[in-house]
């Protein structure tokens, strides 16, 4: 689950929504302060949110 951690704050600003679960949140933040084979392999929100937003384009969705 955590890859896609990165991709909740992409979520919410396409879907205009607040990802409310605070639990989540924080243990997302646990595990890429702490483990750092996750924290390495896990894509930048900047790269996942420019991604979907190529995707939106592509498809005529923005």
């Amino acid at each position: 689950m955590i890859p896609f951690y990165k991709w909740l704050s992409t979520y919410e600003k396409i879907g205009n929504f607040k990802f409310d679960c605070p639990k989540i949140i924080a243990w997302g933040e646990r595990c890429l302060q702490n483990v750092e084979s996750v924290s390495k392999f896990v894509s930048d929100e900047k790269d996942v949110y420019e991604l979907v937003k190529d995707y939106r384009k592509k498809f005529g969705l923005d």
